[in-house]
């Protein structure tokens, strides 16, 4: 169901703008070649990524980005 799963693409859309803002010395050719790892580790080999796991993950960038500014 799309309303309850975000696509390979829409994952790569959201993935990219992140990077654009995160990273100075944005490389788009590294930044597609993390964006590939990163979905396979994200879905664990389904076909889109689930709202669990996207929230798991947004829980998870949370605390590494808390980590990081202590």
């Amino acid at each position: 169901d799309q309303a309850n799963s975000l696509s390979q693409e829409g994952h790569a859309i959201m993935l990219r703008r992140i990077y654009r803002v995160m990273i100075k010395a944005y490389d788009p050719a590294a930044a597609e070649a993390a964006i590939a790892k990163d979905w396979l580790a994200d879905t664990k080999g389904a076909e889109t990524l689930s709202r669990k796991r996207l929230r798991r993950w947004c829980r998870r960038s949370r605390r590494i980005e808390d980590a990081s500014m202590q």
